[in-house]
C-alpha cells in the first residue's frame, strides 16, 4: 500500500473543503427560501434580496446571511407566536 503524497493530500483537502462550502451555500439558500414571508417582514429584511446575495456572493453571501439576516429572523420568529 502506498502512502499519499503532499499533492494528493492537498487535492483531497481541497475537495472536502469545497464540498463543505457547497453544502453550506445550498443550506443557506434553502433556509432563506423556506422562511415564511411574515418572518422576513417582522425582521425588516427582504427575502429576495438576501437570496440574491447568497446566490451571487456564494460562500461570502452565506456567511453574511448567517451573521446578519439569520439572527434577525430568529428573533422575529421568537417574537411572533404561531410562526413556524
Amino acid at each position: 500500500m502506498s502512502s499519499l503524497g503532499p499533492a494528493e493530500v492537498m487535492i483531497i483537502a481541497g475537495l472536502v473543503l469545497t464540498m463543505i462550502g457547497l453544502a453550506l451555500w445550498v443550506w443557506a439558500i434553502a433556509e432563506a427560501a423556506q422562511t415564511p414571508a411574515v418572518v422576513w417582514r417582522e425582521a425588516g429584511q427582504n427575502k429576495v434580496v438576501w437570496i440574491g446575495v447568497i446566490v451571487v456572493l456564494g460562500l461570502l453571501g452565506t456567511f453574511a446571511y448567517v451573521a446578519v439576516a439569520r439572527p434577525m429572523l430568529v428573533r422575529a420568529r421568537a417574537a411572533s407566536p404561531g410562526t413556524p
